[in-house]
């Protein structure tokens, strides 16, 4: 299912005439050109010992010429830009919320948002492949997303790049230890955080789009395997992630002009949130996961944790809440460390390799 326009795309991405509902082509556009221009990485020239200072992206400025530029062209290197002009503003959902968009231009017209599929009569899905990879660039959208908060958990503040380096290379200086990654997922978890299941939204909505250009673009179709091993990272958030389709099963397209459908502008302020793209699933529905066998360290944590919390809450009075949370403030300690730890008689028994 085609996700809806986002709310705050919904005036940017209205027809430009009843004509040519996506506008002109803005190749060579001396406006977008130095809009290009302006987002390219930068680096100070050096003279001897001096190194020339580099002014930061005013992205509010670069913002309002792109809201300009989409007044005139429909075009998918202008919501590329808006999403790292939301990342500045509204943080990790503007990762979804900016898919979301993509897809349903994509979607309304196919075939006219440029860049178009067709030059002068002829098949060229290299350039709006091109613009499309650049989703996991390490210079842009996926470098800006690795720089993003998380929610704070247990008072440690982490970004995302945190997790990946911690995940993929937990080797590497400076890298987070296995227990506190464990503990800030079992926080989140706990903690039902909006921003946690924007990312599995985005991981979704990235294998939507990437099933689509399958269809349009065939071989040239970009993989976003950068940006998915990223997104999979938060896959203990709840939700499954989407399933991948193989390409012989998918059906064959032609691409057609659909008639456009209105925004969909209805929602009074009051339901504004409600709207958002990022929703969040609740308890309820989290509980209707299949329960799936213990993998590692993480889900023994996160199912301590579950039992934990129950016995809190229904029981109380029992001793067994506060029992398994030192069990779990143990797991992964050395027996130096829990001697800070445990009552000193249950230490001694340990010692003598009694039972507790």
């Amino acid at each position: 299912m085609t996700p809806m326009c986002p709310e705050w795309y919904q005036p940017l991405l209205m027809p430009v005439t009843d004509t040519l509902p996506c506008g002109e082509n803005l190749e060579d556009d001396a406006a977008f050109l130095l809009l290009e221009t302006r987002m390219q990485p930068r680096m100070g020239a050096e003279y001897g010992d001096f190194v020339e200072t580099v002014d930061p992206i005013n992205w509010g400025e670069i913002e309002r010429e792109v809201k300009t530029l989409l007044t005139r062209s429909l075009d998918l290197r202008l919501v590329l830009v808006l999403i790292r002009c939301r990342f500045r503003k509204i943080g990790i959902p503007a990762l979804d919320e900016g898919l979301c968009a993509l897809l349903w231009l994509l979607k309304q017209w196919p075939e006219q948002v440029h860049p178009q599929l067709y030059d002068e009569g002829s098949f060229e899905p290299l350039m709006r492949a091109n613009v499309l990879a650049e989703l996991e660039s390490s210079n842009g959208i996926l470098a800006d997303l690795r720089m993003q908060p998380l929610p704070k958990v247990s008072g440690l503040q982490l970004n995302v790049r945190d997790v990946e380096r911690a995940t993929l290379n937990p080797q590497a200086e400076q890298s987070l230890d296995e227990n506190a990654l464990s503990l800030a997922r079992l926080g989140w978890q706990e903690q039902q955080a909006d921003v946690i299941f924007s990312l599995r939204h985005a991981e979704q909505h990235l294998n939507q789009l990437r099933l689509l250009l399958i269809e349009m673009l065939s071989d040239d179709a970009p993989d976003f395997s950068g940006l998915f091993k990223v997104l999979a990272l938060f896959g203990f958030a709840g939700a499954p992630p989407a399933p991948v389709v193989d390409q012989a099963e998918l059906p064959e397209v032609t691409i057609e002009t659909p008639a456009v459908q209105p925004l969909d502008v209805s929602l009074p302020e009051s339901e504004q949130i409600a709207a958002r793209v990022v929703t969040t699933p609740t308890i309820e529905t989290l509980t209707m996961l299949p329960v799936r066998n213990i993998q590692d360290r993480t889900d023994a944590l996160m199912r301590l944790r579950e039992i934990q919390q129950w016995f809190v809450r229904y029981e109380p009075s029992s001793p067994v809440g506060d029992l398994l949370t030192l069990t779990e403030q143990m797991v992964g300690k050395r027996f130096a460390e829990l001697m800070q730890i445990l009552p000193q008689d249950l230490i001694a028994r340990l010692s003598n390799g009694q039972e507790s």
